[in-house]
């Protein structure tokens, strides 16, 4: 299967299921490209033993969705790929453990930033952390 396939796959399953329309055009990103936070979906095929980054959502009476996940097709042989899947795991689990009443958004997304820093990957880290959502696909607060 594609990522075009993929994207078209849950876009449909969405307005199927009784959605209004989409949040967003849903992204896909296998392989390489899911570094990108903002990737288009190609005809790239995914590949058994990679990560994929699915990143969708939809409106439904009145309100935004907006997900992200990533998987593993089959497992994941290269030991790099489980190290970074791991590690962006625990920099998401110290930021949700940092949410709480009063918790500022900068201070959530500094927290997750600075654990994948330590880890040598920061670089790479050129994406916020979060933001909130309603009737907006954006909305406050946001992570400065």
């Amino acid at each position: 299967m594609t990522e075009l396939e993929l994207a078209r796959f849950v876009s449909d399953s969405f307005l199927a299921n009784g959605a209004d329309k989409l949040s967003f055009d849903t992204i896909v990103a296998s392989g390489e490209n899911g570094s990108m936070p903002h990737a288009v979906p190609s005809k790239r095929v995914m590949n058994d033993g990679e990560l994929v980054t699915l990143d969708m959502g939809c409106y439904f009476n009145g309100y935004c969705s907006d997900q992200t996940r990533t998987f593993a097709l089959g497992d994941v042989k290269k030991d790099e790929l489980k190290k970074i899947y791991d590690i962006v795991l625990e920099a998401q689990q110290r930021g949700i453990d940092a949410v709480k009443p009063g918790a500022i958004s900068g201070d959530i997304h500094q927290i997750c930033f600075d654990y994948i820093s330590e880890q040598g990957y920061g670089k790479y880290f050129t994406h916020g952390t979060g933001h909130g959502i309603g009737t907006q696909i954006h909305e406050e607060p946001y992570n400065a």
